[in-house]
């Protein structure tokens, strides 16, 4: 998990730790596999924060409502408030298949119980890529495998039976 810090008033934001695939922070899935992405706003100021989160998502991924508008209460710590994104790779998808998307979280004006509460209205964007798990070659290896430990065990029972057979002479 690494910390972002922006400028809006005392905020800072983590996320889920993808390693970069050229570049790109990269999900990685089997097709039809289902995982989650975690925000995690922290809020070090004084005073209640609203943040909103806005996704781009052109294929439809994110299997979650956001709301609206979230309160990051005083204090809140980065891991003490997850933000979930359900993330499903669809069956359909093929090897090499890269999806992106893209979120952005910035500064909402609304009221609560001590009235108004303003933030420069700068923000923090970051795109991220899902991309299908070589599927093929895992297969592949599970096969090999399989098949090189059945020729083993033919191999053993064969040494097996003419040791056995031998010692009967």
């Amino acid at each position: 998990m690494f910390l972002l810090m922006i400028n809006i008033a005392s905020a800072g934001f983590a996320s889920t730790y993808l390693p970069k695939i050229d570049g790109t922070p990269t999900l990685v899935l089997m097709a039809g596999e289902t995982q989650s992405y975690f925000i995690y706003p922290q809020n070090s100021g004084e005073e209640s924060m609203f943040i909103k989160i806005e996704v781009v998502d052109e294929d439809s991924l994110i299997k979650n409502i956001l709301e609206d508008s979230y309160e990051i209460l005083p204090h809140t710590m980065s891991d003490s408030f997850p933000i979930e994104l359900k993330i499903h790779m669809p069956l359909t998808a093929k090897q090499g298949d890269i999806f992106s998307i893209e979120y952005s979280v910035s500064s909402t004006q609304e009221t609560s119980d001590r009235g108004m509460v303003n933030f420069n209205p700068t923000g923090y964007s970051k795109t991220i890529n899902v991309q299908v798990q070589d599927i093929k070659m895992n297969l592949v290896w599970w096969i090999v495998g399989i098949a090189g430990f059945l020729v083993l065990m033919i191999i053993g029972g064969v040494i097996y039976g003419i040791k056995k057979k031998s010692k009967k002479f």
